[in-house]
This record gives structure tokens, sequence and C-alpha cells, in this order.
């Protein structure tokens, strides 16, 4: 009987991991989505190519549940967001545009929503990643962006290796004297600066 019950126990072990490797090895990360119910469901979770000569990023995410055992995809407006690793995505109802190298980016419950990357978020701001995949798609990028509490806009921090964007910093945080008064004599080296200093300074 101990036998056959140590056999058993092998036998699951090895499932197991078997499942876990041919889950990692098509690309899927230990994750979980999060409904538009707010219930979070563990599983494996897939949004990108790895690996493979042309990159790409999945308009719809793979994810695959174990109890119940499924797969689906899902579209940003489908889920409240997902997450592997230490990397959390939220849906986003954003629109972005462009005037002359000027990007506007404008939230709105009708616009088409799209996964961002949360690097940081408080009640007062957040901060996010636009990843895309560069021009001759061979490696993943990202810029950030920034949101104030309520605000119906983001602005873009930074343009590439240029640095940040005082100017459109400057315009978007029009609130807060003290964090302009930064930006002007070029305080801060980065985004996840001014996130820090309009978190600790600016709130009302």
């Amino acid at each position: 009987m101990k036998n056959h019950l140590y056999l058993a126990f092998i036998l699951m072990a090895v499932l197991g991991h078997t499942h876990h490797g041919t889950a990692q090895k098509k690309g899927y990360q230990e994750g979980y989505i999060i409904t538009l119910e707010r219930d979070t469901i563990s599983g494996w979770v897939k949004d990108r190519t790895v690996d493979e000569p042309v990159l790409e990023l999945y308009e719809r995410i793979y994810f695959r549940s174990t109890k119940p055992k499924s797969k689906k995809r899902y579209r940003a407006k489908e889920l409240l967001g997902y997450g592997y690793d230490n990397d959390h995505f939220e849906s986003v109802p954003l629109k972005e545009s462009a005037d002359f190298f000027t990007f506007s980016y404008e939230l709105s419950p009708t616009n088409d929503h799209m996964f961002l990357k949360r690097i940081a978020k408080n009640q007062f701001i957040a901060y996010y990643e636009k990843e895309f995949v560069d021009v001759d798609q061979s490696y993943y990028s990202a810029y950030p962006l920034l949101h104030k509490a309520e605000s119906d806009t983001m602005v873009r921090a930074t343009q590439g290796f240029l640095g940040l964007k005082r100017k459109q910093l400057m315009q978007y945080f029009k609130d807060c004297p003290k964090l302009i008064a930064e930006l002007k004599i070029k305080s801060f080296k980065d985004t996840g600066d001014v996130f820090e200093y309009y978190s600790k300074n600016c709130p009302k």
C-alpha cells in the first residue's frame, strides 16, 4: 500500500513539473489576471513573443488557468489587469495623438483600452510605461507616462536619449509651482525623480 502511495506521489510531482516546464517553454510566465469583477485568477500568462526572430506584443494576451483548466485570450478592455514575475500591467482607456511631433494622451471611457506597465502608483500620481517593439522588430522598448489622479490626460515624461521633456512636464504639473522650479534648474535625472517629488511635495 505504501509503495502505491509513493508511486502516485511521484507521478503527480512529475506531471506537475512537466506542465510547469511545458508552459515556460511556450513562452508562458506564471502569473495572474484581474477580471472586470475584480477577481484575481492565478495561472500562466503570455503577452509577447520570446526568443524569436520577429518580436511582437500581443493585442490579446494568452492566459491558461489550472483550476478550472482552460486557455483563453483577452483584450485589454476585457480585464482590469494582469501580471507575472514582478511586472504588473493595467488596462487603461488611453488615446495617443500626434501633431507635428507633439504627442497627447487622453483618457476617456469611450477610448480603446491598452495595457500599460505599472511602475509605481499612489493616491496622487501614477507612473506607467508604454511598451513597444522597435522599428526593425528586434527588441522591446518603452517610454514613461505620468498620470495625476483624477486628470483626464497623461504626459510623456521623456524623449528617448534627450531626457526629460521639461516643457511638457511644466505644463502638465502647473498646479505645483515647487516642482516647476525644480524642473527649471534641472534637479531631476529621470521620471522616477519627478514621481517621487510630486508624491511628497505637491498633493493638496
